[in-house]
């Protein structure tokens, strides 16, 4: 016979369960070794775990009721494989609450680790079916703090890293806008390194108004939501098939396209050098759900992709950044664009849609995952349905990977981006996870990236080294990669 629950808290009001999760947990990290490239990255030892994450670590619903997704997940280790599956059964959840009062007073200068917290909570045998559990909350609840872990109630895992869930303030959440800032222009270059090809590349990455790029009018024109874009981010690289963003490109997807200042019969990368990704800073959705005013997240909606024309950066093609992207009325190379929106829902978590970047606040715990659609290059929107989105995030100070941030606070954001038949093992579907870090005087301080699935020659001599998921721990597994195919540092100045 199942025990009662016994939660007399008013912090949350089971509503929905279903669904699926995904998540990266927060554990400590190692050291990693780079340039061997890691050969033998799929022969470490295996740890089951139980990953608990909140959809949301601010909930600011004056006026409205609002809801929350905790994602339940399972890292397993079954036939010596890297497994990472939906939990379904029941949990014991451990909640423990403390009211921070305002800024100004006295409570509030406490941090997670001195404030004084209530006895823990008890909330047993909660069930949860397919890694996904809803939870309402009504707008009457007044302002509160969580920390919330959670087992399995056979106690067949041990309990999961805590979370925090605030409601009604903004207490030790960390500021988003601080980390990746929007309401900026600028630029800043950074040195790389491709494990795998055994090069080196230079990457510029910044912001810009969207008014400097070609096509974001046609988005906001085909029907999607009318709100702007806060800024672009654009990135610049000069390697194409070594260089981020997106390298060791296949041979089937180059061609031979290069004019004007190109030396003859060069090879041109249908990525060709630059990616403007478009920002935006939402609370309501559009046609995808409806999330209170306050609780916003960043997204980013589409990518436009440029052929450089001629300029300052040293390329082996002659593809070059001028200025340092094309605006509109350029000549050249530069009207060359496509794009592909991403204004699309999940097909298993109501009120989200894909491309999430980053919650507004994000504290202990926070990350989303769920299958979702996505556009065909031919611009059918929503038309691809068997990939997940992932992300999740970690606020440190020294995670062991030599990142000098001089004392202040990083967050690590962690993007899962593929095919959903990775998570079944396949040998063929493909994808990749980045690592994002975030330095809170703002900007990105380093990427890492690796790929998952089937192995791709790209002609040039190198391959790019993939396990299937099940097979590599890097993706599911481990905080920290190990074992990154391409690293990005952020240039001092």
């Amino acid at each position: 016979m199942r025990r009662k629950n016994n939660w007399k808290t008013k912090l949350l009001t089971p509503a929905i369960i279903t669904g699926i999760v995904l998540t990266l947990g927060a554990g400590s990290a190692s050291a990693r070794t780079l340039s061997s490239i890691c050969s033998t990255n799929n022969t470490r030892s295996c740890t089951p775990e139980l990953i608990l994450r909140t959809s949301k670590s601010y909930i600011n619903n004056n006026g409205v009721d609002s809801f929350y997704d905790l994602f339940v997940y399972e890292r397993t280790c079954d036939s010596g494989e890297f497994g990472f599956e939906p939990f379904t059964g029941y949990i014991d959840l451990s909640i423990r609450q403390y009211d921070p009062g305002v800024p100004g007073q006295s409570s509030y200068n406490k941090t997670l680790s001195n404030a004084p917290w209530s006895s823990p909570i008890a909330v047993n045998d909660v069930y949860v079916t397919g890694g996904r559990i809803r939870y309402t909350v009504p707008s009457t609840y007044g302002r509160i703090a969580a920390l919330m872990k959670a087992r399995p109630s056979n106690y067949s895992l041990s309990w999961s890293d805590e979370l925090q869930i605030n409601r009604k303030t903004t207490w030790e959440l960390k500021p988003i806008n601080n980390f990746w800032p929007t309401g900026t222009s600028g630029q800043r270059t950074y040195s790389g390194d491709n494990f795998l090809a055994n090069k080196t590349f230079a990457t510029e990455i910044g912001n810009r108004s969207p008014s400097h790029f070609h096509s974001i009018w046609k988005i906001l024109g085909l029907g999607y939501p009318s709100f702007t874009a806060d800024a672009v981010m654009y990135f610049v690289k000069n390697k194409q098939r070594y260089g981020y963003i997106i390298p060791g490109l296949p041979d089937s997807w180059l061609h031979s396209s290069c004019s004007g200042s190109n030396p003859s019969g060069c090879t041109e990368s249908v990525w060709k050098s630059g990616l403007g990704n478009a920002l935006f800073w939402i609370d309501k959705n559009a046609s995808i759900g409806n999330n209170p005013a306050g609780e916003r997240w960043l997204v980013a909606n589409h990518g436009e992709v440029y052929s450089m024309p001629s300029g300052t950066w040293s390329h082996e093609n002659y593809m070059q950044s001028a200025s340092p992207l094309c605006s509109n009325g350029d000549s050249g190379h530069c009207p060359t664009t496509f794009s592909d929106p991403y204004q699309c829902g999940s097909t298993d978590v109501p009120d989200v849609r894909n491309y999430i970047l980053a919650p507004e606040y994000v504290g202990k715990g926070w990350g989303i995952f769920m299958k979702v659609t996505r556009d065909n290059l031919s611009g059918t929107a929503c038309a691809k349905n068997d990939y997940i989105w992932f992300v999740d995030a970690d606020v440190m100070k020294d995670y062991n990977i030599g990142l000098d941030n001089r004392g202040r606070d990083i967050v690590q954001i962690r993007f899962v981006e593929a095919k959903e038949a990775i998570l079944n093992g396949s040998s063929t579907a493909s994808g990749h996870r980045e690592d994002w870090f975030l330095d809170s005087n703002g900007g990105v301080i380093r990427i890492e990236d690796r790929m998952v699935g089937q192995e791709q020659y790209n002609g040039t001599g190198w391959k790019r080294r993939r396990y299937p998921a099940k097979k590599d721990p890097d993706i599911f597994h481990r905080d920290i990669l190990e074992c990154p195919h391409v690293s990005l540092t952020a240039n001092s100045g």
